[in-house]
């Protein structure tokens, strides 16, 4: 517990110190913020597009690891095994997993481009349906979540408010795409449940995810040989470098069971865990406020509504609120690279276009 409640004061100790030591962006600065473009309205049909063209081909994908009916529970539990056995015996995912990334990172491009889908609702919609697709046909929870979370991040810097509504709605999907996968697990062993059964299954997995964290993390300081630490500083890095070779020995990022009580049995472990076994409280305490500064950092950039701060920020807010399950910051390097090419390439075709009109 000691370790969870100085690794959250140091994070908070960091977003503190670079909130007060900087001046907050004028009204002015936001008000004469670039506003969503009419003209990109067909990059946005291209993305829909891309993965409608894309789909056929990751579920081909995901039939090597079963004949199930999709989305039945037995596709649930078989797929999610199979890309777990896959993880693990090769360190390159297949080149058609970047699918699942791009529909994810469209489908937030194109809800900041469009105000929130205050314009091409249609458009926007579809790329966030066609994301949840994406992410519910590998079989886990957290893409699914971290793209919930992303957009009602995005929504509240557009809007410049809280919607308690849209807090309660987010809320209730991110309830609802955990329960389905859980409930289904479940059900592929056969085992037949009522609607109020499938909904105490969910809240029960919810809110076990939240406190078997600090219990396995105890249990494995107590037993440091229990469970191998999987998530290093380095290992987006190593990763990176074994695309060019087999140079580092990257652990399986699925960390091992622990049992935790009477029927109770996680692999959740923390942002602290990701620390401490190598460095000890000094890494928790150094890390954690580096973080905490990072991220208010972004937040400051985003609140001037620039397109790349506001997408990066909208991840680091999933991120932030996952410190309790994992390291969700480092560990999503990757997918915030890809995040920031994207509205970097709208930018520059935007200004193609200015240009050619000009020229024209």
């Amino acid at each position: 517990l000691a370790v969870f409640v100085v690794g959250a004061i140091c994070f908070t100790a960091g977003a503190a110190l670079t909130h007060w030591s900087g001046a907050r962006p004028s009204m002015a600065t936001l008000s004469a913020t670039a506003q969503p473009k009419r003209g990109d309205a067909p990059l946005l049909w291209v993305f829909v597009v891309l993965l409608l063209a894309g789909l056929p081909v990751f579920i081909e994908e995901v039939r090597q690891f079963t004949s199930a009916a999709l989305f039945s529970p037995a596709f649930f539990i078989q797929v999610r095994q199979g890309m777990l056995d896959q993880a693990a015996r090769v360190n390159q995912a297949p080149f058609v997993d970047n699918l699942v990334v791009l529909s994810s990172i469209f489908a937030l491009v194109g809800y900041a481009l469009t105000d929130g889908a205050r314009r091409q609702g249609v458009v926007t919609w579809g790329l966030i349906g066609l994301a949840l697709v994406y992410n519910l046909l590998t079989a886990a929870k957290a893409g699914a979540v971290s793209l919930v979370v992303a957009l009602f991040a995005i929504h509240v810097l557009l809007r410049g408010r809280l919607p308690v509504r849209l807090l309660l709605a987010s809320f209730g999907a991110i309830l609802i795409l955990f329960g389905v996968v859980a409930v289904s697990r479940l059900g592929s062993s056969g085992e037949s449940l009522t609607f109020a059964q499938s909904a105490q299954v969910a809240w029960h997995g919810f809110i076990g995810y939240f406190s078997a964290s600090p219990v396995g993390v105890s249990i494995d300081l107590e037993h440091p040989s229990l469970v191998p630490p999987i998530s290093g500083p380095c290992r987006f890095f190593e990763r990176t470098a074994n695309y060019f070779g087999d140079y580092f020995d990257v652990p399986d990022l699925a960390a091992q069971f622990v049992d935790m009580g009477p029927g109770m049995s996680y692999n959740t472990y923390t942002a602290y865990f990701s620390y401490y076994p190598a460095y000890g409280i000094g890494g928790v305490i150094g890390f954690m406020f580096g973080l905490g500064s990072a991220c208010t950092w972004v937040y400051r950039r985003a609140l001037s509504l620039t397109l790349v701060w506001v997408l990066v920020y909208g991840t680091l807010l999933h991120g932030i609120l996952m410190t309790i399950f994992n390291e969700n910051f480092r560990l999503s390097l990757n997918f915030t690279l890809k995040l920031i090419a994207v509205p970097l390439l709208v930018i520059g075709l935007r200004r193609l276009r200015w240009r050619y009109r000009e020229g024209c």
